[in-house]
């Protein structure tokens, strides 16, 4: 038997807790939490505020149990800011508030974001130290869900109201019981409230009322979101709920957010003005409206030109060219003003102008002509053009200037919706490909109009062989090819191509691709209308015959839904046990596989029953929210397939299917009525997830529970009295007629 001869050397054994930090500084570390919610997160009251408290992270009470010490620091901060989204957050809260009564004690702001019944009342009374409460109008209240609401109200005694109100037409009759509660009741008996927050559009005259009677309240602040003050002109005059509230003795300020005059938009400028002069008419609101002081002339310029630059012209040169190189990153958002820059001096126009030049977008025959007349008259300019792109009937001004751009990289023909027969041909590729196929590597065809040569007879796919360095290539167009069946003179064309986009085409291009050996090929994406047709017997006919040459080097393939469908071969109607050509030639290298649904949800897969797909590893589904919640049953068929047919067929998929397009529900009440939510809880029990178009996979959020669950444990029975001990006669073995007789001599002298 094998004995260890030499003693391991001990290691010095590794810490299992972390070192203990002070309280400050993991205050300061979860200050960066989702335990601390700041103040304007937390008082937002824009159109969109009910969407913005959806996390998909980490509980944040699991800080809470890490160790005593971040228990000790990490609950009152817990407890400090507390957002109620559903009910049963609501549930989970009162039912931990009666049982620990301290930690209501704890919660200085709440945030109601919808109805929660009678647990309402629960929190509110445990809650006395309540400063701040948010309160939101826009959502469907029912008669059940407003008592808990209205009678907790006036238990608590805040400093500072918010109350949330998009659109006040929608409101149902329990809601403006609600409202009328908030003023009539709550408002005369908060007598620390000094702060009253509400959006510009749900302000109601009731409410400027109980302002104006109110000794307390001194700041008004009201978020005009879209810029309506002053928007019904002078005429018009101030809304209503102005004239109430300036009655307020009591009040100190009114604070409109945004700040007026913080936009660029003319409409609220417009607006704003307006809103101005109202207000210098009136002396009570001119006081209690301040307004930002405008700035006294320009503010200073304290920078100085480094004198190591101007000693230096080549250092200042590379400098101020990486500077303009920045700034012309962003030409697509410059616009007309992207020639600025140039004029500043001539050391800007040397160095700026090939940046200038480096992207050039044609969109209008004005620009075409511009640009032309340019080269014309400079054709160096030409050399500094890397990037280029021209709508299709614009093509007939690139033939004028195609010798000149001998330096692209990436080249754009972008439909206008019209067709002409000045459209992008073959002729335009031939040129394309003589100037610049050494270097062009990115290429996109988008010329929908049928264009034939006028003896009747398409472009050579000859054509494509001087494109020696293009990866990337978009077609889009119905360019009609003609070649002979045993021409291999283009069969070594586009060595380097990597990714190839279809969009409308030609069945004559697919044969032509057919005919060139692809060495690169890895990724094609289907344009999602076009259905792959079956035809063994003519070389024209497309899909079919192009899967067999390239699928089995494709790694990543997009289709719509009709191509992944196995079809008959003699016509339309689809036949789910055939394989459709895509799946069926494309299984030894796939590993993405991607649905694209435009009008219409994915369904079956038509793989191949007798082979395994051992790449696939992945399967993303592109699609929006709308069309996805409309077609969900189409989606459960393909997953429900996935599912049956993971272990045997595809053994190697993620157990992640991305929706990309999709966008999870940001409200309860969406939640709720969310087909897909249910069917990703439902496919959490087989190990699958759904993500959406932002790579975040679905969280559960907290369930509703009984009642009975959530009240605290009964006390556990007392234990039963331990049996007697045995007497010494019974503990000691004697034959039973001696034991009968100590026995009645035991009785003897007891009596």
């Amino acid at each position: 038997m094998p004995t260890i001869r030499r003693r391991v050397q001990h290691t010095t054994p590794v810490a299992h807790s972390a070192p203990r930090l002070p309280d400050e500084m993991l205050l300061y570390i979860f200050d960066y939490t989702a335990l601390h919610i700041p103040d304007d997160e937390f008082a937002d009251i824009s159109s969109t505020t009910l969407c913005s408290f959806m996390k998909f992270h980490e509980s944040i009470s699991a800080c809470v149990g890490v160790c005593k010490t971040w228990r000790r620091v990490a609950l009152p901060m817990l407890y400090n800011t507390v957002v109620l989204r559903s009910p049963a957050q609501a549930q989970v809260l009162a039912a931990t508030l009666s049982r620990t009564p301290d930690f209501g004690r704890l919660i200085k702001k709440l945030r109601v974001e919808g109805h929660f019944g009678e647990r309402m009342f629960d929190i509110l009374k445990a809650a006395s130290n309540i400063n701040d409460i948010f309160i939101t109008l826009s959502v469907h209240y029912a008669a059940e869900d407003l008592d808990g609401l209205v009678k907790g109200l006036p238990l608590i005694n805040p400093r500072r109201l918010i109350v949330h109100q998009t659109i006040p037409r929608k409101m149902n009759s329990f809601g403006k019981q609600l409202r009328d509660a908030i003023t009539e009741i709550c408002i005369p008996a908060w007598t620390n409230l000094s702060v009253v927050k509400v959006t510009e559009n749900g302000f109601w005259t009731k409410l400027g009322e109980s302002i104006a009677a109110s000794s307390t309240i001194v700041t008004v602040c009201i978020y005009d979101e879209v810029g309506q003050l002053g928007s019904g002109g002078i005429d018009a005059g101030l809304p209503n709920y102005f004239t109430k509230i300036t009655e307020s003795k009591a009040l100190r300020e009114i604070r409109i957010e945004p700040p007026l005059f913080s936009t660029d938009l003319p409409e609220i400028i417009e607006n704003n003005q307006c809103f101005v002069e109202l207000m210098e008419l009136d002396e009570r609101l001119k006081c209690l409206i301040k307004l930002e002081a405008e700035s006294s002339g320009e503010a200073p310029n304290y920078f100085v030109y480094p004198p190591q630059l101007a000693a230096d012209s080549a250092a200042e040169d590379k400098i101020w060219d990486l500077v303009l190189q920045f700034h012309y990153s962003f030409a697509s958002r410059l616009g007309r003003h992207a020639l600025s820059p140039v004029l500043v001096c001539r050391q800007f126009g040397r160095l700026g102008l090939p940046h200038l030049y480096e992207r050039v977008s044609l969109s209008s025959n004005n620009s075409a002509d511009s640009f032309v007349s340019r080269l014309n008259l400079n054709p160096l300019l030409g050399q500094h053009v890397r990037h280029f792109s021209i709508f299709a009937r614009g093509a007939i001004r690139y033939r004028e200037c195609a010798h000149m751009l001998r330096s692209l990289t990436s080249f754009k023909c972008i439909p206008d919706g019209r067709t002409t027969s000045v459209a992008f041909s073959g002729t335009d590729l031939e040129l394309l490909g003589r100037f610049t196929g050494p270097t062009v590597e990115s290429l996109q065809v988008s010329a929908h109009p049928h264009h034939e040569a006028p003896n009747g007879h398409g472009p050579s796919p000859l054509l494509f062989n001087p494109f020696r360095a293009l990866t990337s290539l978009h077609w889009d167009s119905l360019m009609r090819f003609q070649f002979r069946h045993y021409d291999v003179t283009f069969r070594d064309a586009l060595p380097e191509l990597v990714n190839l986009s279809l969009g409308r085409f030609d069945t004559s291009f697919l044969s032509a691709l057919s005919r060139m050996s692809l060495p690169k090929l890895r990724s094609v994406n289907f344009y999602p209308e076009f259905r792959t047709q079956v035809s063994d017997t003519k070389l024209e006919g497309g899909g079919v015959e192009f899967l067999q040459r390239h699928g089995a080097k494709l790694q990543e393939v997009t289709a719509g839904p009709s191509q992944l469908k196995g079809i008959r071969e003699s016509g339309n109607p689809f036949d789910p046990d055939t394989p459709s050509p895509i799946l069926a030639n494309c299984i030894t290298a796939l590993e993405v596989l991607t649905i694209v649904c435009t009008n219409y949800g994915p369904f079956a897969l038509g793989y191949d029953t007798s082979r395994s797909y051992p790449a696939l590893r992945r399967v993303i589904i592109k699609t929006s929210t709308n069309l996805l919640e409309k077609e969900v049953l189409a989606l459960n068929r393909l997953v429900d397939q996935l599912i049956t047919v993971r272990e045997e067929h595809f053994p190697n998929l993620d157990s992640e299917i991305e929706l990309s397009g999709y966008h999870w529900p940001s409200t309860q009440h969406d939640i709720v009525r969310s087909k897909i939510v249910l069917k990703t809880e439902a496919l959490r029990l087989h190990g699958l997830h759904i993500v959406d178009t932002t790579g975040v996979r679905w969280r559960s959020r907290l369930q509703l529970q009984p009642e009975l669950d959530l009240l605290p444990p009964p006390p556990p029975p007392p234990p039963p009295p331990p049996p007697p001990k045995p007497t010494l006669l019974e503990s000691v073995p004697l034959p039973d007629p001696m034991r009968r007789f100590i026995q009645s001599i035991v009785v003897r002298l007891r009596s």
